[in-house]
């Protein structure tokens, strides 16, 4: 799923046509194995390649010299996905000025194993929790589609109140001036390190809000950086990209939900 949200979401910023087709392929099936091939093609709008190694990439557009960003979960983190399904992900422009991209994914077959269903009862569970209280929930992010991503997650449930925040001196004043429930925090918001961050908040925000769960929403979650955001007072850390039950599960962990009900 995340692989072809990568997909679609550079397809649509590039695209300069009326239509993006989508393929899903078999190439083959043997045992309990499958091979997909996932295929998204834009006929007009050239992607660049080198969205690798950051989630927000700079670059000109040669035809009318504007610079324009591209912000999505980075190819690079797609790569990582298709290669723990012994896949691959290519990008490769078009004779007609467009751009195909594909996933080669091996998958194993039928999916419904235990671990599938034991996923689906936490999902479950999730969607029988009904809150009469909104939970008055931060945001801070400045990655539009990650900002998406987290939105649509919550505001499904119905249980939460949701602001973003792109820029930190707006995040502090607000932490300041009003009460909230929960913060989900991105490793850094406009070149400010999360860690920085959140030293700043527990300094500057009221005293309610000093109190409240802040969780950090990254892909930076190698043992040493896990402990260190446990020493800077994130409650907990939520690795990136993550699914809706992983998202869910830990607010719900560290949220006081009698509070709420």
């Amino acid at each position: 799923e995340q692989i072809i949200t990568n997909f679609l979401d550079n397809a649509l910023r590039h695209n300069k046509g009326d239509s993006i087709e989508i393929n899903i392929k078999e190439n083959q099936r043997r045992a309990n194995k499958v091979s997909l091939r996932i295929e998204v093609i834009n006929n007009d709008g050239l992607i660049p390649d080198f969205l690798g190694d950051q989630e927000i990439e700079t670059y000109t557009n040669l035809d009318n010299g504007d610079i324009e960003k591209t912000t999505s979960l980075s190819f690079s983190i797609a790569r990582e996905l298709a290669q723990l399904m012994d896949g691959e992900i290519l990008i490769n422009p078009l004779e007609t000025g467009g751009t195909l991209q594909v996933a080669n994914l091996k998958l194993v077959f039928p999916i419904h194993d235990k671990e599938i269903i034991e996923k689906t009862e936490e999902t479950t569970k999730n969607s029988k929790i009904h809150l009469t209280d909104k939970v008055r929930t931060i945001i801070a992010e400045d990655n539009s589609v990650t900002q998406m991503t987290a939105l649509k997650i919550l505001v499904s449930t119905g249980n939460f109140d949701n602001r973003v925040f792109t820029d930190p001196k707006d995040l502090l004043e607000a932490v300041d001036k009003d009460d909230y429930d929960l913060i989900l925090m991105s490793s850094s918001i406009s070149q400010v390190d999360a860690l920085e961050l959140i030293s700043l908040i527990k300094e500057f925000a009221n005293d309610h809000n000093k109190k409240i769960p802040i969780i950090a929403v990254t892909t930076k979650t190698s043992a040493p950086e896990l402990v260190e955001y446990r020493k800077a007072g994130f409650k907990d850390v939520v690795k990136k990209p993550y699914t809706d039950d992983e998202l869910l599960n830990t607010i719900y962990k560290r949220l006081n939900l009698k509070k709420f009900k």
